[in-house]
C-alpha cells in the first residue's frame, strides 16, 4: 500500500514552556464538514501547533478540499502535512498514521466532522502544566447537530477519575466511560502503549484506553468543554453495514481484552455483553432489558467499588 504525502511546511518554535502540539484531523469522505473542522483548528488560541490531515482513501474530494485550505492557511501553523493511502485501512490504522507523522510532544485527534473549541489546546496545556503526571487527559465534549445540542459531561462522582491506573483498568473492563472526542495525549506515552489496535478496524478508542491503563497510565479528568462532537444522519456510525462491523469489533474487544482479565464477579456482565452484542443489538429490545442477566449485571455496576 502506498502513502501519499502532500504539502509539507515546517519551522521550529518549540521550547520546554511552549511545546509543539500536533492536531491530527482524521478524515474519510468528510467533504461536507471538514472545512468547519479545519477552521476550528485555525482559531486555536495556543500558537505552537502543527496540522496533520490523515485521510483513509476518501472517495469524495476531501483531500482536495484540505489541500486547498492548507495552501491558503499554512502560515497559521508551524508545520502542515496531508497524508492519504490508496486503500481503505480502517479507523485505528488511519489514526496511527496521523500520529506517526506528527512531530509534536502532545497530540490531539479530531474527526473530520467534529469541531475544536478555540480554548481546546491552551486549556489542555495549562492543565498538563499544573498536573505534570498527566499523560492522558479527558475533558467535556459537547454534542451538536441539526436541531440538537447537549453536553457529554462525566459525573464528578465517577470513581474512574479518582483512582489509580490499575483500578481504572479494572473499571474500564466493565465499560468504556471515556469520551473519545475530548482525549488529549502525550505522544511518547501513546507510542509506549502500542498505539491504536489495528486488528480491530472499526473501534480505535476503547482498546487504547485498556492498553494505556494496563500499562500504568492514569486518565485525568479536566472539567471544561474543549470539543464539539457532531451528530448527523450521514455519520459513519449511522451506516448499517458499518454498525455490523462495529458489533464484530466490540466482540473482538470482549475476547481479546476483557475475557483474559475476567473475574467471577464480572462474569455476569461479560456474558450479558456478549449476548447483547451477538443477538440483541437493535435499538429497542425488551428481551435484553428484561433479561435477569442484564438486571444482575446492572446491579453489580451500581455496587462496583473502585
Amino acid at each position: 500500500m502506498n502513502n501519499t504525502d502532500i504539502n509539507i511546511q515546517s519551522s521550529n518554535k518549540s521550547n520546554d514552556n511552549n511545546p509543539l502540539v500536533s492536531i491530527i484531523v482524521i478524515t474519510y469522505n468528510s467533504s461536507k464538514y471538514v472545512l468547519e473542522t479545519l477552521e476550528s483548528v485555525k482559531t486555536q488560541i495556543y500558537q505552537n501547533i502543527e496540522l496533520i490531515v490523515s485521510d483513509d482513501c476518501s472517495q469524495d474530494n476531501t483531500v482536495e478540499i484540505c489541500k486547498n485550505w492548507i495552501d491558503e492557511n499554512k502560515e497559521c501553523f508551524v508545520r502542515t502535512k496531508i497524508t492519504t493511502v490508496d486503500e481503505n485501512t480502517g479507523i485505528p490504522a488511519n489514526c496511527n498514521r496521523g500520529v506517526s507523522n506528527a512531530k509534536g510532544k502532545w497530540v490531539k485527534l479530531i474527526a473530520g466532522d467534529d469541531v475544536l473549541l478555540s480554548n481546546c489546546v491552551i486549556d489542555n496545556m495549562e492543565f498538563i502544566q499544573n498536573n505534570p503526571e498527566a499523560f492522558f487527559v479527558v475533558s467535556i465534549s459537547e454534542e451538536f447537530g441539526e436541531n440538537q445540542y447537549s453536553s457529554n459531561k462525566p459525573k464528578k462522582t465517577n470513581p474512574l477519575f479518582f483512582c489509580s491506573a490499575e483500578k481504572q483498568f479494572k473499571y474500564l473492563l466493565i465499560s468504556n466511560w471515556i469520551m473519545a472526542p475530548s482525549v488529549f495525549m502525550n505522544k511518547n506515552a501513546f507510542i509506549k502503549v502500542g498505539g491504536f489496535d489495528e486488528s480491530i478496524r472499526t473501534i480505535e478508542d476503547y482498546p487504547l484506553y485498556l492498553r494505556a491503563t494496563s500499562a500504568g497510565y492514569r486518565f485525568f479528568y479536566f472539567d471544561k468543554p474543549t470539543v464539539k462532537y457532531r451528530k448527523h444522519e450521514n455519520a459513519i456510525s449511522n451506516n448499517q453495514k458499518f454498525n455490523r462491523k462495529m458489533i464484530e469489533g466490540r466482540i473482538d474487544i470482549l475476547y481479546k481484552y476483557q475475557l483474559p482479565n475476567i473475574t467471577f464477579g464480572n462474569a455476569l456482565y461479560y456474558w450479558n455483553t456478549f449476548l447483547e452484542l451477538k443477538y440483541c443489538h437493535r435499538k429497542t429490545n425488551l428481551m435484553m432489558f428484561l433479561s435477569p442477566l442484564y438486571i444482575l449485571s446492572r446491579i453489580k455496576l451500581i455496587f462496583y467499588k473502585s
